[in-house]
């Protein structure tokens, strides 16, 4: 593995905790755009925030390859294999802690983030310098990524009707009004009068 391979990685995680932290507040800042809502968090779920690091892992990724111009269909296998790593790992461990944080999950969920970011990028690496043959890989990848795409373009706008995709605040799935009266959804949500 090239030695400059290794310390972009390490600037990468904190890149990706970064560009995703500030990407949360993409819909606000460019009110309510279309940029905003694809590229931002429309609602407090857990795959919104999920979103946006897979979002910032595969910008790093670009500038990676791009900046190192490494073996290109290594690269592109494990960095699509850890990707889908950071998504489910990321995923799986926000499930496990949610019914424990309740309404208190904005840190714990920051440090599963940065967790399951870690993980992704090592993955990366091991995959990158191991002796697999990642060639023979490339075609079943680069489907996965397709399939990525689908997903990341399709599950924001038309969510599915699970807790992974439902807004902890609201109660509500995909893409929240903003004139939204939170007093009737609390209420509703106390007394369940609906």
């Amino acid at each position: 593995m090239p030695k400059n391979l290794q310390k972009l990685e390490k600037f990468g995680l904190l890149f990706v905790i970064v560009l995703s932290a500030l990407l949360t507040t993409l819909r606000y800042v460019t009110k309510s755009s279309v940029v905003g809502i694809f590229f931002g968090s429309v609602n407090d779920s857990i795959w919104e925030h999920c979103k946006l690091l897979l979002l910032a892992y595969i910008i790093w990724g670009m500038i990676e390859l791009l900046s190192l111009k490494p073996s290109f269909k290594r690269f592109m296998v494990s960095k699509i294999l850890s990707l889908y790593i950071l998504g489910i790992i990321y995923i799986l461990f926000c499930l496990m802690i949610s019914p424990i944080f309740n309404d208190n999950y904005y840190f714990p969920e920051f440090l599963v983030g940065v967790i399951s970011s870690v993980l992704a990028f090592w993955a990366s690496m091991f995959l990158y310098s191991s002796d697999f043959d990642l060639a023979k890989l490339f075609m079943p990848c680069f489907f996965l990524f397709l399939l990525f795409v689908a997903l990341y373009c399709t599950l924001t706008p038309f969510p599915m009707q699970c807790y992974i995709f439902i807004d902890r605040s609201t109660g509500m799935y995909g893409i929240i009004p903003e004139n939204i009266d939170m007093g009737d959804i609390a209420l509703d949500t106390m007394y369940n009068l609906r």
